[in-house]
């Protein structure tokens, strides 16, 4: 689900993220790729680790509250930091350790603001998206993080 609004970009996907990454797939337009104001571009990659013998991570979440939430986060990032172009992809369902689980990418006329609305992006998603997750344990145990 793809949701356009300025320069901004979401997409909540319930499969392997690396299928829906710019690179790899066209089904992402990249507005700013031809943009002559672009002088910085950031990736975040947000990644499953092997935390406290976690075996997966499984994330839920209303599609279209998290795709409401999330246009007020990146609009407030393209204001506060003049971004020329700002995309999020978060995947739900279940996401193993060494997968991705979230895609940040934003662009802006200097590599400063680049940076710093890309930390702005990810630290206000974990804080207002409503999305949940529960970490899963090679011993078949669980636990909802955050609730």
């Amino acid at each position: 689900m793809i949701d356009k609004i300025f320069n901004t970009k979401i997409l909540i996907v319930r499969e392997e993220i690396n299928n829906f990454l710019p690179l790899k797939n066209k089904n992402i337009d990249l507005q700013d790729q031809d943009n002559e104001n672009v002088g910085g571009a950031v990736i975040f990659e947000g990644i499953v680790r092997r935390d406290n013998n976690i075996d997966y991570l499984e994330y839920e979440g209303d599609t279209e509250m998290i795709l409401l939430q999330g246009k007020k986060i990146l609009e407030e990032a393209i204001q506060q930091f003049n971004l020329e172009c700002v995309i999020l992809i978060h995947r739900l369902g279940i996401v193993k350790v060494g997968e991705m689980a979230v895609w940040i990418r934003s662009t802006a006329r200097h590599r400063k603001e680049a940076f710093a609305a890309t930390e702005f992006v990810i630290d206000s998603l974990k804080k207002q998206l409503p999305i949940w997750k529960k970490e899963c344990f090679v011993d078949g145990g669980s636990n909802w993080v955050g609730l």
